[in-house]
């Protein structure tokens, strides 16, 4: 039976076993997710945003309130909106592209030079996809999930897009951004190399001048559908 690298303490387990000092490596948790910096990072700031509840992908959770506060609690933690955000969503385990079964979302802040068009051509040129990309908001990904369907989703300059797709390569998304980035993509080979160690440090750093420790963080939703995030924090 295999065990899931994300459920429980798996993931503080492993960080603990390879040096890393677990309270600094944790940027943000509440009862619903963790916010982390990625092990293999393509850029400083690249992060890793996991639910504690082991969901296929995004496209399977139904809390409004808890996909924005992961949206504030980011651009709080990197200081801009100008954010990137993608995930492969499988929607069945083992498939859709990811090489974990249970959700993760990246966000990073934009590599430079990089735009919607690039991106859209380097999916539809490489990617195993079904359709034209369509806008995403929460309930297409939600109908992904509910079909079966695996997707590629993208959120660029605050617009967010989404391709159906058949199996793609693992860290397909990983693979686009290499030409803009720091790293290899292949997490599997670099995430203990010391030049990856530097660089998860450049991330902590970069973060915590910033970093808050978020003791309680509410959202009102009012009847036009806006939102505000009252927080309380220490720094």
């Amino acid at each position: 039976m295999n065990i899931c690298p994300f459920c429980g303490n798996s993931r503080k387990n492993f960080l603990n076993q390879n040096g890393y000092n677990v309270s600094d490596m944790y940027f943000y948790e509440d009862e619903d997710f963790s916010i982390s910096p990625d092990l293999s990072p393509l850029v400083t700031g690249h992060l890793l945003i996991i639910p504690h509840k082991h969901y296929a992908s995004f496209g399977e959770i139904e809390d409004e309130g808890m996909l924005m506060r992961i949206r504030t609690v980011s651009e709080q933690l990197l200081r801009t909106k100008d954010l990137l955000y993608f995930e492969h969503g499988a929607v069945i385990e083992g498939e859709g592209g990811a090489s974990v079964d249970h959700a993760h979302m990246h966000v990073m802040p934009c590599p430079k030079n990089m735009t919607i068009q690039m991106i859209d051509k380097y999916v539809s040129e490489l990617g195993s996809v079904t359709s034209a990309k369509i806008a995403a908001p929460q309930a297409v990904l939600h109908n992904f999930f509910l079909t079966t369907q695996p997707y590629i989703f993208y959120e660029l300059h605050g617009q967010r897009y989404a391709y159906p797709v058949h199996v793609l390569p693992h860290q397909f998304l990983r693979m686009m951004l290499q030409p803009y980035c720091q790293l290899s993509y292949n997490w599997r080979i670099t995430y203990s190399s010391e030049e990856c160690r530097r660089n998860v440090q450049k991330t902590i750093d970069f973060v915590k001048p910033f970093k808050y420790v978020v003791y309680h963080i509410t959202f009102a939703i009012d009847t036009n559908n806006n939102s505000h995030c009252d927080c309380i924090s220490k720094h």
